[in-house]
C-alpha cells in the first residue's frame, strides 16, 4: 500500500508540471521519473506529453532494471461519453501487465477527448448520433497525431530502446494505430487488435466502407510488420475488416500475420501479441528463451 500511495504522488506531480509545446515532449523527463521499487518486477506510473497544445494523459508500466527495454505503446478502444469523462488509469490493466512481465515497457496514452486528455473527438461510443462514418474517420485521424506524440515520448526514455518500439491498438484504436503507423516511418511493428469501426446512417452501415477506405489509403505506405489479430464472433467489427487490411498489406509486400482466434469484440489473447513482438522487436521466435 505504500509503494502505491507513492506511485500515486509522483503521479499527480508529473501531471501538474509546467507547460511544453513540443509534440510529445513530456511534462516530465523520462529521466527524472521517480517512484519505481527496485524489489518490485514492474512499475507505474501516470505521466503526460503534448499534441501541440494538448496536454495527453498516459499509464507507463515498466519492468525492473534500467533497460533499455523494447516497448509498445496500446491505444484504447472507444468509450461512451459518461466513461471517457471519468479519471485516468491509475493502476495497469491485464495486457499492460502480460507484457511488462515479457519484458516489455507499455505505454497506454488516452487519446484527446478521453479519461482527462484535453481536446475532444468524434469516436465516442454514441447510439443516434447526428455525426456519420467519415466524422468518426476525421477524429481518428486527429487521434493519430497523438499516437505518434506518444512514440516521440517514449523514444526520448532512457529505459526504453528507441529502435525497438511498436504501436498497436484495439477496436477504434486499431483503426487510430495503422493511421499512424502508416505516417511514422522507424517504428519497429505495427498490431491492429478488431481494428475498425462500426456506423450505422438510417439503418446502412456505414462504417465499414469508410474503414476501408482508409486501409487501402495508409496500407499502401506501410512497410512495417504486422499483425492483425481479430476475434471469429466479433459481431461489432466483422472480422473481414482485418482480412481486407491483410490483402491489401500483402499486396504490395508488407509483412502481415492475420490471427483470428475464438472470442468477440472485447476479449483478446496476448500470447500471439507477445509472440509476434519477440519475433520482430527481440528476434526470437517462438518457443524460444527471451532475453529481456
Amino acid at each position: 500500500m505504500k509503494l502505491r500511495t507513492i506511485l500515486l504522488a509522483v503521479a499527480a506531480a508529473a501531471c501538474s508540471a509546467p507547460d511544453v509545446a513540443r509534440d510529445g515532449a513530456p511534462s516530465v523527463q523520462c529521466s527524472s521519473l521517480t517512484g519505481y521499487s527496485e524489489t518490485a518486477p514492474y512499475g507505474f506510473q501516470q505521466i503526460s506529453f503534448r499534441t501541440g497544445r494538448l496536454r495527453i494523459g498516459a499509464l507507463l508500466t515498466r519492468p525492473r532494471g534500467s533497460g533499455p527495454f523494447p516497448a509498445y505503446i496500446h491505444n484504447h478502444g472507444a468509450m461512451t461519453r459518461e466513461r471517457a469523462s471519468g479519471a485516468l488509469w491509475s493502476f495497469p490493466e491485464r495486457i499492460d501487465l502480460d507484457l511488462v512481465r515479457a519484458g516489455y515497457v507499455v505505454l497506454g496514452p488516452a487519446r484527446r477527448g478521453y479519461l482527462g486528455s484535453e481536446g475532444w473527438t468524434t469516436t465516442y461510443w454514441v447510439t443516434g448520433s447526428s455525426l456519420r462514418a467519415g466524422d468518426v474517420i476525421n477524429g481518428a485521424y486527429e487521434e493519430a497525431a497523438d499516437v505518434i506524440a506518444a512514440f516521440r515520448y517514449l523514444s526520448e526514455c532512457p529505459f526504453v530502446d528507441s529502435k525497438r518500439i511498436a504501436i498497436g491498438g484495439h477496436s477504434v484504436g486499431g483503426l487510430v494505430t495503422i493511421i499512424a503507423g502508416a505516417q511514422l516511418q522507424n517504428v519497429g511493428a505495427i498490431v491492429s487488435i478488431n481494428g475498425g469501426i462500426t456506423w450505422t446512417e438510417g439503418g446502412v452501415q456505414t462504417g465499414y466502407p469508410a474503414v476501408t477506405t482508409v486501409w487501402h489509403r495508409e496500407g499502401r505506405r506501410i512497410r512495417t510488420p504486422v499483425l492483425l489479430l481479430h476475434g471469429k464472433d466479433d459481431t461489432v467489427v466483422i472480422p473481414d475488416l482485418s482480412r481486407e487490411l491483410g490483402e491489401v498489406l500483402r499486396r504490395q509486400g508488407t509483412p502481415v500475420e492475420l490471427k483470428l482466434y475464438t472470442g468477440g469484440h472485447h476479449y483478446f489473447p496476448t500470447v500471439e501479441l507477445i509472440e509476434f513482438l519477440d519475433k520482430y522487436l527481440k528476434g526470437v521466435t517462438a518457443g524460444e528463451p527471451r532475453d529481456l
